[in-house]
């Protein structure tokens, strides 16, 4: 019988034994060595202890008084020993004849299992060595006490690899039938979105409790159902785990819409920013005593699930960078006293408010993001970004009765169906010809409208981006082949991708696509009148070489450096960075807003100055 975890902590399994499923979110660095066999005879002449001829005993895991030698000094081996033989002889010699090793192990729920109250991981021990952490594992010990503090904790002494419930959902006729009522003969993106705005309701009045609020619904689902990994025809491996962020007011129900649907769904993990630190989130080093203990942290453990981050804002710009690699490669790495590294393919949604004033005092709301999130190579790891704001929905919609209506599907049922999304390897996923075609006539219309300023649409991977995003409504909508196994994307599902992004972008609190439209950035025309009138205001200047010889060897451009290399006055050297900035030759970047050259502008200037080069020569 396997226990439930959040039950082997109670007084009645105290030195019973048990039988649980967990992952080994953590361990220690390196194994205690504890005695095992140890002989033991007394050296006193007249002692009457019984021990004169010696006698050999054995320290058997199953006597909690096993773990009075953990993290014991040398010189308090021979009193330990006393005790757990049972004798006072002051005389005694002991000599330890055979060791056995013991690990300090931290137990947590498995990915993908159904969500229990008892979330935080559980200090235990493990004898032996063979186990690796961020494995689940079925574990044979007794629950027990810590002799020094009293605490609970289990002695487990054997330990197999099991299956998580995503590694072992099998697809069954049975289940290939129930998972058929997600399947509706769609003939365009209306009807798919028809359909799941009353599947989005149905929520919102039985689950989420938050109203008219569809593209929130809907960012938080697509992330929910999208796959671990994917290969493009004739290409490699890529991760469709989608990466997103929903950013807005505070009191919009974004929370609400992530945790309702977790619940809902029984899946994922939901950890809020404000009270957990970059190690709680990814992994870290602790010293239990002078014990090192690599502990995972909740992305990690989470891998091939879901985890929700909220209350993002309360993240350092630094933590940001550091989450890089988990979002782009799927890998955790703790590289400090010790080094390790484990798998974290885990669906990430972050939640967060403005850094420091309203969406409604943004032009455009997306520009919130990059007050968040510095680092463009960051903001591009992002799938997509979803924008709300407190007035997107009339006050008097939201105070009013709000009843309840059947449901459209069971938890269940859509509990079955991310399994069976989750469950789909690379290979069992499968674009049609007319969904490539899509995907890149979509990729290359995407990539002439919007600005790579904002670098969550880009020509170089949007294609990337949307196919994941399909995969994920193909899934939702359960298309597969006739026996199931094979997840099948077609031509209407990187259509519903499509609008899907248009609907965020588009969206009048997002403005993504109306500051593109603006920013023009990508606009030949307007880059060479631009450049034009940038050449018209140097032609004032005498050393007009070495203004573009200064602009090209110099990453940042400061009105101190114009004045100290042109030779000019201070208020020349603002005019002259007012020409910049007014021809968009350069803009803000960076945590510290430094002025920096835009990239048609650098290759202008190289452009520039070679010509130059030659026609001296």
């Amino acid at each position: 019988m396997i226990h439930k975890l959040g039950d082997v902590a109670k007084a009645e399994y105290h030195n019973s034994p048990i039988r649980i499923r967990a992952v080994i979110s953590g361990k220690s660095a390196t194994p205690y060595k504890i005695p095992k066999r140890i002989r033991i005879e007394c050296s006193g002449h007249e002692c009457d202890c019984g021990l004169k001829n010696g006698e050999e005993i054995v320290v058997m895991p199953i006597d909690e008084r096993f773990l009075m030698f953990i993290d014991a000094a040398t010189t308090s081996i021979p009193r330990i020993i006393k005790l757990y033989a049972k004798t006072k002889c002051k005389d005694l010699k002991c000599d330890i004849k055979e060791t056995q090793n013991v690990l300090r192990i931290f137990i947590s729920q498995p990915t993908g299992e159904k969500r229990t109250e008892w979330n935080a991981a559980q200090v235990s021990y493990f004898v032996g060595h063979n186990i690796d952490a961020n494995i689940t594992y079925e574990l044979d010990g007794y629950s027990t006490v810590d002799p020094k503090s009293q605490i609970a904790t289990y002695v487990f002494m054997s330990a197999k690899k099991a299956k998580t419930d995503i590694e072992s959902f099998e697809l069954t006729a049975k289940s290939h039938k129930r998972l058929k009522a997600f399947q509706r003969k769609f003939e365009s993106v209306e009807d798919v979105f028809a359909y799941l705005g009353d599947l989005y309701e149905s929520y919102a009045l039985n689950v989420t409790k938050i109203y008219e609020r569809f593209l929130l619904h809907l960012a938080v689902d697509i992330v929910f159902h999208s796959a671990l990994e994917m290969r493009l025809p004739n290409g490699r491996m890529q991760p469709a785990r989608i990466d997103a962020i929903v950013l807005g007011d505070t009191r919009c129900g974004k929370g609400h819409v992530a945790e309702g649907l977790a619940g809902y769904y029984n899946v994922g993990e939901v950890v809020g920013a404000e009270n957990c630190t970059f190690a709680g989130l990814v992994g870290g080093a602790q010293q239990i005593g002078s014990h090192w203990v690599i502990s995972w942290g909740r992305i990690p453990l989470n891998d091939r699930g879901i985890v929700v981050v909220d209350e993002a804002s309360e993240l350092q710009a630094t933590d940001w960078t550091r989450l890089s690699r988990i979002r782009s490669e799927g890998v955790a790495e703790v590289a400090k006293i010790v080094q390790q590294m484990t798998n974290a393919r885990t669906r990430l949604l972050f939640l967060a408010n403005p850094p420091s004033r309203a969406m409604a005092s943004y032009t455009f709301g997306i520009h919130a993001l990059k007050d968040l999130v510095h680092a463009p190579e960051d903001i591009a790891r992002f799938d997509f970004a979803c924008i709300v704001s407190h007035d997107e929905v009339p006050i008097e919609n939201i105070n009013k009765m709000h009843g309840t209506t059947k449901e459209m599907y069971s938890a269940a049922l859509e509990r079955e169906l991310i399994m069976w999304i989750w469950s789909r390897t690379s290979d069992q996923i499968v674009f049609t010809e007319k969904a490539m075609d899509e995907i890149f006539a979509t990729s290359n219309r995407f990539g002439k409208i919007y600005d790579i300023g904002i670098p969550l649409v880009q020509g170089e991977n949007i294609r990337i981006k949307i196919s994941k995003i399909a995969i994920a409504f193909a899934g939702r909508l359960y298309s597969c082949s006739d026996d199931g196994e094979k997840l099948e994307v077609k031509r209407l599902h990187v259509q519903c991708a499509a609008a899907f992004l248009q609907g965020l972008y588009k969206s009048d609190v997002n403005g993504y696509y109306e500051h593109s439209l603006q920013n023009k950035a990508l606009n030949p025309e307007l880059q060479q009148r631009n450049i034009e009138g940038l050449v018209a205001y140097f032609k004032a200047y005498q050393s007009q070489d070495d203004i573009y010889q200064y602009l090209l060897n110099n990453n940042f451009i400061t009105a101190k450096d114009i004045v100290e290399y042109l030779g000019v006055s201070q208020q020349v050297s603002i005019e002259f960075i007012h020409k910049l900035l007014h021809f968009r030759c350069v803009v803000k970047k960076g945590q510290n807003q430094a002025y920096v050259k835009t990239s048609h502008f650098t290759k202008w200037l190289r452009a520039k100055i070679s010509a130059n080069r030659k026609k001296k020569q």
